[in-house]
């Protein structure tokens, strides 16, 4: 009984960070995409064609339009209500997808290890039997190899920083000449 519950908090956890990372997956907007990306949309980057560059561009001008003769009616103060009522729809249409998928990821994780709990548990017994095995480096060594590789990354960060220095002043100086 130990073991299953030691395999259901390690699932859990795992199914946490699936949960967390999936919406990253799912991102529908990006400060680098040329033009602007509507709430739900996938980003097809590169591979956007002629046909998708016109549509966009007949809705930009229809849209455009539709703003200036908003602009020359005359105010109600219902523009506000509307911007309100906008950022109030919530979750967007890739958020609700990466909850769907979490959901059916961690049903099937916890499906699966109710199904096979003596393997999962031999798996993790095993694990514990060969971690104990492990050979550990007495830490006087893990001391001394930790000031070497932090010596080696100072002695090499130096030796970069002043052939930087040296290659822009040699760039200057090519560029005086010149």
């Amino acid at each position: 009984m130990k073991n299953f519950i030691k395999v259901a908090l390690v699932a859990l956890m795992t199914i946490a960070l699936v949960i967390s990372v999936t919406p990253l997956a799912f991102a529908t907007e990006a400060d680098d995409t040329v033009g602007t990306v509507e709430s739900g949309e996938i980003l097809l980057g590169a591979a956007d064609t002629a046909a998708d560059t016109a549509a966009d561009t007949a809705e930009d001008t229809a849209a455009d339009t539709a703003a200036d003769t908003a602009e020359k009616a005359p105010e109600t103060g219902d523009d506000d209500k509307a911007d309100d009522k906008a950022e109030d729809k919530g979750m967007s249409t890739g958020t609700i997808i990466s909850i769907a998928i979490a959901g059916v990821i961690v049903i099937v994780a916890v499906v699966l290890i109710v199904k096979n709990r003596e393997k999962v548990a031999k798996f993790f017994r095993e694990v514990k039997s060969e971690l104990k095995k492990i050979v550990w480096t007495p830490w006087k060594q893990v001391k001394k190899n930790l000031v070497v590789v932090v010596i080696v990354v100072v002695l090499c960060a130096v030796a970069i920083g002043v052939l930087d220095v040296l290659f822009s002043k040699g760039i200057f100086a090519l560029g005086n000449i010149l």
